[in-house]
């Protein structure tokens, strides 16, 4: 299953963009692209930042994978009378509760990873003399 960041990262790729510009114009720090890390999921804050630094990407896209990475190119005049897009209330929260699910499941590896380093570094004392 890819993550939002997996799929950052798809996007970036795809869209020719320098890692070095994506997170200056994002703001992100620099291991945010590291391909060692696109298992981890991303928090609202980076989701909100990306998606102002790049309106044309797919939020819908970016946290479940479904549809298109990019919306579709609108126009941009705005008629006097243009109702602003809001998502539906259902949809909003199937996006947070998939964004839910993708930090309960980083949460999770993550556990379980600092059980299994606390078991290395246990094994690695018993084997020091001295300690």
């Amino acid at each position: 299953m890819d993550t939002a960041r997996k799929r950052i990262i798809d996007f970036i790729e795809k869209q020719h963009i320098r890692p070095k510009d994506f997170l200056l114009k994002t703001g992100l720090a620099k291991g945010f692209v590291d391909r060692s890390h696109q298992k981890s999921g991303i928090s609202d804050i980076n989701l909100s930042k990306i998606l102002e630094s790049y309106p044309e990407l797919s939020a819908e896209w970016l946290v479940t994978g479904k549809g298109n990475m990019l919306k579709p190119h609108h126009p941009d005049v705005v008629e006097e009378n243009a109702i602003p897009y809001q998502p539906e209330p259902n949809t909003m929260i199937s996006l947070l509760q998939k964004q839910l699910e993708l930090l309960e499941e980083t949460k999770q590896l993550q556990s379980e990873k600092i059980i299994r380093l606390e078991t290395e570094l246990a094994d690695i004392k018993k084997r020091t003399p001295g300690k």
